[in-house]
């Protein structure tokens, strides 16, 4: 059974009671209805949410527990701030887990694409991706521009054991594109792996 209530803070909160899982947050909006046509009618955005699961949401998505904070103000036509994501249950893709534990990035949304400057992210096993990125909310497609460091592929996804069974680390800068099973990530690795004939 899931139940969504106010907490006595007038935060949301929903209870998954069947897995357990239990997220809560709030949103703060300023509204402004005369804003440009290229931006939303917000004026400022503040979320935070903490223990969000997307399984919750799709049963074929990997479970997480994922906290969020976003804080967005308008300047012109483009909202900008940033936003902060930290996942208390990273795990391998194999374990219906998501492997990542952290992402930071500056944010600036317009019209139908958010662009993301200085994204870091921390991965399951200690490796990280740095860069930057851009959602393309009209086709919701996420790309990025990465340079990655100290990836352990296996800790990601106990496949990739075989594949880079000689090259537990790998450092290098590849065009990924983030996928369900991280497929381009994994790629990177085998290519780095042959570049260096280890």
């Amino acid at each position: 059974a899931t139940s969504t209530r106010p907490d006595k803070n007038g935060k949301n909160e929903r209870n998954d009671e069947e897995n357990g899982a239990r997220a809560a947050g709030e949103v703060h909006a300023t509204l402004e209805p005369f804003a440009p046509a290229a931006v939303a009618p917000l004026e400022a955005l503040r979320v935070r949410l903490s223990g969000v699961d997307p399984q919750f949401f799709a049963a074929a998505a990997p479970h997480a527990r994922i906290d969020v904070e976003l804080t967005l103000a308008r300047a012109a036509a483009t909202l900008a701030g940033h936003v902060r994501l930290h996942n208390r249950d990273a795990g391998r893709i194999d374990g219906e887990r998501l492997p990542v534990v952290s992402l930071a990035s500056a944010i600036a949304w317009q019209a139908s694409a958010v662009r993301l400057d200085g994204l870091a992210v921390a991965l399951a096993g200690g490796g990280t991706l740095a860069g930057q990125g851009r959602v393309d909310l009209a086709q919701a497609r996420f790309s990025a521009d990465l340079a990655a460091r100290r990836v352990d592929a296996r800790a990601l996804q106990s496949a990739a054991d075989a594949a880079v069974s000689r090259l537990p680390e790998v450092q290098g800068q590849e065009q990924v594109q983030i996928g369900p099973e991280l497929v381009k990530l994994l790629q990177a690795t085998e290519k780095e792996a042959l570049k260096r004939n280890d």
